[in-house]
């Protein structure tokens, strides 16, 4: 959905972590609000009638993967509001797919579950299966580096053969991203005042 509205043209767009009825497991509830810190539009919103769900009603250590993710959003500010001017002045969608970021790479247009932000080179392959203890994220460059809490437990550089995915065991709390050849502006966040 995310992806089909970037492309059609509405930029601001992005789901209620968590959904919005029904009451999610807490494993499916810290991956919705891992996934949900990337989207460009964050919101933890749901119907009247589901069981309240805000982070500081979790115990450690869902409230602290809960947290996390929050902190990354607030991280990625910078980046995200960057993608969002960009989108005003391109039309260019902020999640973009990645036949939009590569083009030329043909297998890339299959690909649905993993998108970059803007034109940062962040890549998201957003996990949101219950039970799921591995991944394979497909990368169509030759070298990847790994960003913040990736989800892939992988090494600080990857070399990687052309047009190949990588299959890593996930992280509890990895929110599931790695930088593809770029510079991320991201912000510093106190930690200490929480």
């Amino acid at each position: 959905m995310i992806l089909a509205n970037g492309v059609g043209g509405y930029a601001w767009t992005g789901a209620d972590a968590g959904g919005f009825f029904g009451n999610p497991s807490t494993e499916m509830l810290v991956r919705w609000y891992q996934a949900a810190a990337f989207a460009p539009f964050f919101r933890a919103h749901a119907h009247i009638d589901t069981k309240r769900r805000e982070p500081y009603l979790f115990d450690d250590p869902e409230r602290s993967y809960l947290r996390d993710a929050l902190r990354l959003r607030y991280s990625l500010l910078p980046a995200l509001y960057t993608a969002f001017w960009d989108a005003s002045r391109t039309g260019l969608p902020i999640a973009r797919p990645h036949y939009l970021v590569l083009p030329d790479d043909a297998e890339g247009f299959a690909i649905d579950d993993q998108y970059f932000i803007g034109e940062t080179g962040l890549l998201i392959h957003p996990v949101v299966t219950e039970g799921a203890t591995d991944a394979s994220v497909y990368f169509a460059g030759s070298q990847v580096r790994s960003h913040c809490s990736a989800a892939l437990t992988a090494t600080a550089l990857l070399r990687l053969p052309d047009r190949r995915r990588l299959r890593g065991r996930l992280a509890r709390d990895g929110a599931g991203a790695a930088r593809h050849a770029a510079h991320l502006p991201a912000r510093r966040h106190d930690h200490s005042a929480a």
